[in-house]
C-alpha cells in the first residue's frame, strides 16, 4: 500500500489570508443551501457581530445574542425581518421551567437517563455532556415577515426589494429561507399582520383536512391562537362555525371576530345537548379540536357533539385516551394535522426548492402561504386583533413571559426589528492578540460539529495536545455547548471563515456526505491539512478528482477510516502477519432499518448505505489483506420490496491480488440488540472472531485474545495519527490513495454484470 502524502511538519505561519483560492466560489455553489438551512451566526469570544436573535437558554428563558448574517444558498433568499410571531402554544411549552437541576427534580425518569450515561460515558464523558447540555441555546422562531436584500443564483421567484412572508425561520434580525416558503406581501398588508403567516398556515391546514363544504357546520374547540385562526378560515370557506372556549376574554376576542355562537364549556350542564340543539339537532359535521391539555376527558366531551360520520381533525396538543365507543358508535374519522400543509419537513420541497406539481398537490405550505396573505389583503381574515404584544426584538424576553403569565389576555406576541435594509458583512476571523495559546497545541477547524463529531472526535483532542480554535457549522445551537465545552476563538456557520484563517492548523471535516469532496477539496487549496469523515467522496470521478488535488497541492489528507487502528484490529493484524495465504474474510454488519427519508440513504445527501457506511468495512478488509483488490463481486437483496431497500442489503466480495478472499455481509434490515459488526478470519487451521471491537477470540492458536473493557473503533489513534502527521512526527496510516481504492471497489461492484450499472 503506497503512500502518496509526505508528513509535513506544521508552520504557525505559513497561511495568508488570501490562500483560499478559487475553491471558495466552488464550495459556495455546492453547499450553499447546506450551510444556509439553518438560521447562520458567528460568535467569537471577546467580539460579536451585529446581528440579533432568540435563543432558548439552558434555564428556558429567552436570550437575545449577537450573530452573523447568514449566507444565502442558491435555492435560497436573504430577509431582513421587519416582524417575526411567537408560536404562543409551541415556543411556551415549558417556558422558565428552570434548568437542568430543577427539571431533573421535576422528573424522576432523569435518573435513569444520568444512570445509562454513567454506563456508557463513564464520569467524565457524563460530566461534559451535563456541562454541554447547561450551556445549550436553541433558537426559536418559525414564522415572519421581511424585506428580500439578496437572492441565490437559481431563484426565480422572488427579486431584492420583495416584501415576503416565510416560514421556518428564527427570530432573527436576517434569516435565509427557502424560495417555496415564502411569498410576496400584497399592498396594504403590514409586516406585523404577514408574520402570522406560518402559524396561519398552520391553521389553514387543519382546516382543509377537514374538507368543509358550504353549509355544513363545525365546532373549533380551543379558541387561542390557532382556534381563532381556524374559525375564521372555517367561516371564509362557508361554514357555520361554533366555538368553544373556557376563558371569557377570548370568548369576547371571537365574537368581535364575527363569530356568533360562542359557548363557555363550564357553564352548560351538557355540551354535546347544547351543540346539538345549535345545529338543528344534528351534530357538529366537523370539529376541529384546537385546545392544548392533556386531559382526555375534554377530548372525549368534543367527540360527543359531532354527527354521526363527523369528521375531527386533531391541532392542538390534546389528550388522545378516546373512548372508543364514541367513536364506534358514530363512526367518526379522526385526522391528525401536521403542521402549515404538503412540504413542510420535506427538505427537498423546503430547501432545495422542488415543488409539488398544482395538479396533485393543489396546497402546499407554500400556496397556503399565499392564500392567507390573499385573505388578508381583502378583508376576509382578521389578525390585527389578535395581536396582545408588539415589542423590539430586545425585548423577547418580556413577550414571552407576558404570553405565559397571562393567557387569557395575551393571544399573540409579535417582534419587531428595525434594521438597515443591507445586511452588515461579516469579516474572516481572525485570533485576538493577547489571548493565551500554547505554540505546542495544534489549533484545529472543525466543519460540521453534529453528534457524531462531538461524542466521538472532540473528547479526545486534550489529550493529544490539540485545541479546537474554530467551528463551522449548520446550526448556532450547538455553539453554546461547544463554548461551555471548549471555549474556541471562532464559532460560524461560514466554512469559508475557517479555510481562510491563518490560526488554523489543520481542517476535520465531519459534515453530510454530499458536502465532503467540495469541503476536502476548498480545504487543500486554501493549504490545510484535512481529516475528511469517511465516505472521502461519493463518486470516484470525485475521489479521483480529489486524489488529484491532493498530488498538486502537496497536500495531507486522511480518511476517518478509524476501525484499522482499533485495538482489536491491531491485535488482529500482528497475529495474521506471520499466517499462510490464502485466508478468507467474512464480515458481517447488523445494521438496523433508517426511514425511507432519512438523508444518509439519499443518493444525492448520504449516498445510500453501501457508499456512506460499506466504506468503512471494505477499507478495514483491504487493510488487513494488504493487497491490491483483482475482482468485486457480488450482489443486493431486496430490490422487489418496499420494506428491504436493496442498496442496504448486499454481499459483496473482493479477490486480492495474494490470493486472499473477503466478503462484507451488510444488512439494513437487522435487530437493534444484536451486536452491529462481527468480523471472522479462516487461515492456516486458526480463526480469528473480532466482536464488535470489544474482543478478539482466537481459535486453534493461543495467546491471541483480547477483552477491552468497552467498544474502542480507533477514533482516538486515528485523530492522533493525523495529528502527528500534522505535526511532522509520522506518516499518515490513511491516505487519499486507499480512499480511491475504496471508491473502486464500490464503484466496481455497482458495474458487475447484471447490476444495471
Amino acid at each position: 500500500m503506497g503512500r502518496s502524502q509526505a508528513a509535513k511538519p506544521v508552520s504557525h505561519d505559513r497561511h495568508s489570508s488570501d490562500s483560499v483560492g478559487p475553491g471558495v466560489d466552488v464550495l459556495r455553489d455546492e453547499c450553499g443551501v447546506e450551510r444556509a438551512e439553518c438560521a447562520a451566526s458567528l460568535v467569537r469570544a471577546g467580539r460579536t457581530s451585529d446581528v440579533k436573535q432568540v435563543f432558548i437558554n439552558a434555564a428556558q428563558v429567552a436570550e437575545v445574542v449577537q450573530v452573523d448574517v447568514p449566507v444565502c444558498g442558491v435555492r435560497e433568499i436573504l430577509v431582513a425581518a421587519r416582524a417575526s410571531l411567537i408560536s404562543t402554544g409551541t415556543e411556551t411549552v415549558g417556558y422558565g421551567a428552570g434548568g437542568l437541576f430543577a427539571r431533573g427534580l421535576r422528573d424522576p425518569s432523569k435518573v435513569s437517563v444520568l444512570v445509562d450515561s454513567l454506563r456508557e460515558r463513564g464520569v467524565a464523558g457524563t460530566i461534559r455532556q451535563i456541562r454541554a447540555k447547561s450551556s445549550e441555546r436553541l433558537p426559536r422562531g418559525y414564522s415572519g415577515a421581511g424585506v428580500v436584500v439578496a437572492v441565490g443564483r437559481e431563484v426565480r421567484q422572488h427579486a431584492v426589494g420583495d416584501r415576503v412572508a416565510y416560514i421556518g425561520a428564527p427570530h432573527a434580525e436576517y434569516v435565509a429561507v427557502g424560495e417555496r416558503v415564502a411569498a410576496r406581501i400584497p399592498d396594504g398588508v403590514g409586516f406585523e399582520q404577514a408574520a402570522f403567516g406560518a402559524v396561519a398556515c398552520v391553521a389553514l391546514h387543519g382546516v382543509r383536512l377537514g374538507e368543509p363544504a358550504l353549509g355544513e357546520r363545525c365546532v373549533v374547540s380551543g379558541l387561542g391562537l390557532v382556534g381563532l385562526l381556524a374559525a375564521q378560515f372555517a367561516r371564509a370557506a362557508g361554514l357555520d362555525v361554533i366555538g368553544v372556549e373556557p376563558l371569557s376574554q377570548r370568548r369576547d376576542l371571537a365574537r368581535q371576530l364575527g363569530l356568533t355562537t360562542v359557548l363557555d364549556p363550564a357553564s352548560e350542564e351538557n355540551l354535546p345537548r347544547a351543540l346539538y340543539l345549535h345545529t338543528a339537532g344534528i351534530g357538529a359535521d366537523i370539529l376541529y379540536l384546537c385546545a392544548a391539555g392533556k386531559d382526555s376527558r375534554v377530548t372525549n366531551v368534543a367527540l360527543a357533539c359531532c354527527r354521526d360520520r363527523g369528521r375531527v381533525v386533531v391541532l392542538g396538543d390534546v389528550g388522545l385516551d378516546l373512548d372508543r365507543a364514541i367513536l364506534f358508535e358514530k363512526e367518526l374519522e379522526l385526522r391528525v394535522s401536521r403542521s402549515a400543509g404538503p412540504g413542510r419537513y420535506d427538505r427537498h420541497y423546503e430547501s432545495a426548492g422542488v415543488d409539488y406539481p398544482v395538479g396533485y398537490v393543489r396546497w402546499t405550505e407554500g400556496r397556503n402561504l399565499v392564500c392567507f396573505l390573499e385573505l388578508i389583503a381583502h378583508g376576509r381574515l382578521q389578525v390585527t386583533p389578535l395581536l396582545s404584544v408588539v415589542v423590539p426584538i430586545e425585548e423577547a424576553a418580556t413577550a414571552y413571559s407576558r404570553l405565559v403569565e397571562d393567557p387569557a389576555g395575551s393571544v399573540a406576541a409579535v417582534l419587531t426589528y428595525a434594521g438597515p435594509p443591507e445586511p452588515p458583512r461579516a469579516e474572516p476571523i481572525r485570533r485576538e492578540a493577547g489571548r493565551h495559546h500554547d505554540d505546542k497545541q495544534l489549533r484545529v477547524g472543525v466543519i460540521g460539529a453534529g453528534a457524531f463529531v462531538m461524542g466521538s472526535l472532540l473528547p479526545h483532542f486534550r489529550k493529544l495536545n490539540a485545541r479546537l480554535y474554530a467551528v463551522a457549522n449548520r446550526s448556532p445551537g450547538s455553539f453554546s455547548a461547544l463554548q461551555a465545552l471548549y471555549d474556541p476563538e471562532v464559532l460560524t456557520t461560514s466554512a469559508e471563515v475557517v479555510f481562510a484563517d491563518p490560526a488554523v492548523d489543520a481542517v476535520i471535516i465531519g459534515t453530510r456526505h454530499n458536502l465532503h469532496y467540495p469541503l476536502a477539496e476548498t480545504a487543500l487549496i486554501a493549504g490545510k491539512p484535512v481529516y475528511v469523515e469517511k465516505p472521502m467522496t461519493l463518486t470516484l470521478a470525485q475521489a479521483e478528482a480529489l486524489a488529484g488535488v491532493v498530488q498538486e497541492r502537496q497536500g495531507l489528507l486522511t480518511v476517518g477510516f478509524n476501525r484499522r487502528l482499533a485495538p482489536t484490529t491491531l491485535a488482529l493484524r500482528e497475529a495474521l502477519a506471520g499466517s499462510p495465504r490464502p485466508r478468507q474474510f467474512l464480515y458481517r454488519v447488523n445494521a438496523p432499518p433508517v426511514p425511507a427519508d432519512h438523508w444518509l440513504v439519499d443518493p444525492q445527501e448520504g449516498g445510500g448505505r453501501l457508499v456512506g457506511e460499506g466504506c468503512h468495512f471494505i477499507d478495514l478488509l483491504c487493510y488487513l489483506a494488504d493487497a491490491d483488490v483483482l475482482e468485486v463481486s457480488g450482489g443486493m437483496v431486496g430490490g422487489g420490496s418496499t420494506l428491504v431497500a436493496s442498496p442496504d442489503n448486499f454481499a459483496l466480495t473482493t479477490r486480492f491480488a495474494n490470493g486472499d478472499l473477503g466478503t462484507v455481509v451488510y444488512s439494513g434490515q437487522g435487530a437493534e440488540h444484536l451486536a452491529k459488526e462481527r468480523l471472522e478470519v479462516f487461515a492456516g487451521g486458526c480463526v480469528f472472531v473480532l466482536d464488535d471491537f470489544v474482543a478478539l477470540h482466537g481459535y486453534g492458536v493461543a495467546g491471541r485474545d483480547v477483552r477491552l473493557p468497552r467498544a474502542d473503533k480507533g477514533f482516538r489513534a486515528t485523530l492522533a495519527n493525523f495529528f502527528d502527521a500534522v505535526r511532522g512526527q509520522a506518516e499518515l496510516c490513511t491516505t487519499v490513495d486507499d480512499g480511491l481504492r475504496v471508491a473502486r471497489v464500490i464503484d466496481a461492484f455497482l458495474r458487475r454484470p447484471g447490476s444495471g450499472g
